[in-house]
Parts: C-alpha cells; structure tokens; sequence
C-alpha cells in the first residue's frame, strides 16, 4: 500500500492531533461558516465595484491625455487646457484608485482576523 507525500502528511497531522487532544483548528457550527461565507462574499462584490470604479477613472485617464496630447499637436488646445486636462486626468485616477486601496486593505484585514479566530489565536 503506497500513500502520496500530501496523503503521508496529512495521516500523520491527524494521529497528532488525535492523540494529542489538541484541535489544529476552531470547530464552527454551520452558521458561523455561513456566516464567514457572506462575510467573503461581500468583500469580493465591495471589492469587484472598486475595481470597475478604477478601471473607469484608468479610461478616463488615457482618454484626457490623448485628447490633451492631440489636440495640443495640432493646436486646437492651447498650453493652459492641456496642463488642466492633465491635471484632471491624474485627480481622476487618484479617486478612482483610492477606493480600491481602501477596499482591499480592509478585505485583508478581515481575512487575516478570521484565520486568527479560525486557528484559535485572538478574538
């Protein structure tokens, strides 16, 4: 009988905890794991959300600094329009990047509270 290196490892992880009396991780009720579910869930469509906001304010970047660089060769804007549309594309990629910053430091924090919770350590 021949086992694989994961199933080896995994047979011997659960004759230590069995025998040690030691739990490897927090026992949830079905609630608790749907809970922690819906919990995931919602930072991934917060964080999906942020990611189109960012996508969109990207767009609008490149399309202000194509217009502001074509028209500027071919004069149709003059030198204070192209610095203000270049300003304002890089405001709008600095609000559209911030949410997504936000979002997903707050979705990293949160998963790594749940696996602190999940293997025991602080609540």
């Amino acid at each position: 009988m021949r086992f694989h290196t994961g199933e080896v490892g995994l047979i011997l992880k659960s004759f230590i905890y069995r025998f040690s009396g030691k739990s490897p991780m927090a026992k949830l009720s079905p609630e608790e794991k749907e809970i922690i579910y819906l919990r995931l869930e919602k930072q991934k469509i917060e964080r999906e959300k942020a990611a189109i906001v960012l996508n969109k304010s990207l767009a609008l970047y490149i399309i202000f600094m194509i217009v502001g660089v074509v028209g500027f060769v071919f004069d149709y804007l003059s030198a204070a329009i192209l610095n203000v549309l270049i300003i304002a594309g890089i405001a709008i990629l600095i609000i559209g990047t911030l949410p997504y910053f936000v979002i997903t430091s707050r979705e990293e924090k949160l998963i790594e509270h749940l696996l602190d919770k999940l293997k025991g350590g602080k609540k």
